[in-house]
């Protein structure tokens, strides 16, 4: 496989994963706000707004975190695969011998193509020590050293 093409599968599980969370952060909402209308239907009485208060500041706590998956999917969106990488920015791959890293929104570890790879977002301290390098280059992560083999 080459490397357009093993961008463009991290691409896709990255989105794939990140629109499940989009997904099921928007379903739990709307679940809150039907459960807190039927039990305010069912109950009739003063019951009825606390449970209701009780929903709404429940759904207002996952708010912030479905707008930021939904902020770090339209960062994956932003990302083009056949962009060039000559050095360590959003959208690049980095593989090294001991870890593969795609820069783009923290997704965790990734499997592609039997090839873990960890999804890392630019704000994390990982990127801020290789921001910038380019393959060949070496940097140096909690009192670890990593070389570039591959950037792209």
């Amino acid at each position: 496989m080459n490397k357009l093409q093993l961008k463009e599968k991290l691409l896709a599980e990255g989105k794939r994963l990140q629109e499940t969370v989009v997904h099921d952060l928007e379903t739990s909402t709307t679940n809150l706000l039907t459960s807190a209308n039927q039990e305010g239907e069912e109950d009739g009485d003063s019951r009825f707004e606390s449970t209701q208060e009780e929903r709404m500041d429940e759904r207002d706590l996952l708010q912030g975190p479905l707008d930021a998956a939904v902020r770090n999917l339209t960062i994956l969106q932003s990302i083009s695969p056949d962009a060039p990488h000559g050095t360590v920015t959003l959208g690049s791959v980095v593989m090294t011998p001991d870890q593969n890293f795609f820069v783009s929104i923290n997704l965790g570890t990734m499997v592609v193509d039997q090839q873990s790879f960890v999804g890392i977002s630019t704000a994390a301290p990982i990127y801020q020590a290789m921001a910038n390098k380019k393959e060949g280059d070496s940097f140096v992560f909690q009192d670890r050293e990593y070389r570039i083999e591959s950037l792209f």
